[in-house]
């Protein structure tokens, strides 16, 4: 059998932050792509800034997350002390 190379054709884009992606399309239409820094890059005040937000919301969606397991744990008190008042009040029914 005999294997015919494929030419990939090269395809350049720049997003929105100035990163260039190239991509690569070969005779079958599939697609890949790998990204290549640009040459500007935010500034180191512009990513602490960007990271101290990040951090922020991290604990926010932290305290949150705590807050929803402490409810689900008091659902499922309540859930099991109801059903024992359940099995209870079934047992006084029966004698």
């Amino acid at each position: 059998m005999r294997k015919y190379l494929q030419k990939k054709v090269c395809l350049h884009a720049v997003d929105a932050f100035g990163v260039t992606k190239q991509f690569f399309q070969d005779n079958e239409l599939s697609e890949s792509f790998y990204l290549i820094p640009s040459d500007s890059e935010p500034s180191r005040s512009v990513l602490k800034k960007e990271n101290a937000s990040l951090r922020h919301d991290l604990d926010a969606m932290a305290k949150r997350l705590a807050a929803a397991e402490r409810v689900m744990q008091l659902r499922k008190e309540q859930d099991q002390q109801l059903r024992e008042s359940i099995v209870m009040a079934r047992h006084q029914v029966a004698l």
